[in-house]
């Protein structure tokens, strides 16, 4: 147990010596991300969409490795149990701390990025005269079907 006083005792040739130990835990002094998200090939970042699960590792190994995860994800995304997930493009900021009053943290950002729309095509008209003043909504079909920038239906939409 942490705090627990001991006494080691060694007898030899008549004499004897004593030694009192007290034996505290390794305490944290740094923690290290063992996976971050990554899009083509630059870390911290994300696409809209995707979930993510943060893997920790406290140094030294003999400390306590619980690793509570913090995010500033208002609105950009939802964690729980280490696991994120983007809802929206935007900067996360992050605290992963260790779980031992021990202070150690580690602070970074995670930037959501969108995704971009490849193509879309409109649906159904081929030719559309106006006269000014008319307004006439056109039904588009977007490619891909989830990205960030598009209409209130990812795979149908109005404009």
């Amino acid at each position: 147990d942490n705090g627990q006083a001991v006494t080691i005792t060694h007898d030899a040739d008549g004499r004897r010596a004593s030694v009192k130990i007290t034996v505290v835990k390794a305490m944290p002094r740094e923690i290290v991300l063992l996976s971050v998200p990554e899009v083509n090939g630059e870390k911290y970042k994300m696409l809209h969409g995707e979930t993510f699960v943060f893997k920790t590792k406290v140094i030294p190994e003999k400390a306590s490795q619980v690793v509570n995860i913090h995010t500033s994800a208002t609105g950009v995304g939802f964690l729980a149990e280490h696991k994120f997930t983007a809802n929206t493009p935007g900067i996360v900021h992050c605290t992963a701390y260790a779980d031992d009053n021990s202070n150690v943290r580690l602070i970074f950002d995670i930037e959501v990025l969108p995704i971009p729309v490849e193509s879309f095509t409109i649906v159904g008209e081929s030719k559309l005269a106006l006269w000014v003043g008319d307004v006439k909504f056109l039904e588009t079909e977007i490619i891909p079907t989830n990205a960030s920038y598009g209409f209130a239906d990812r795979s149908k939409g109005r404009d």
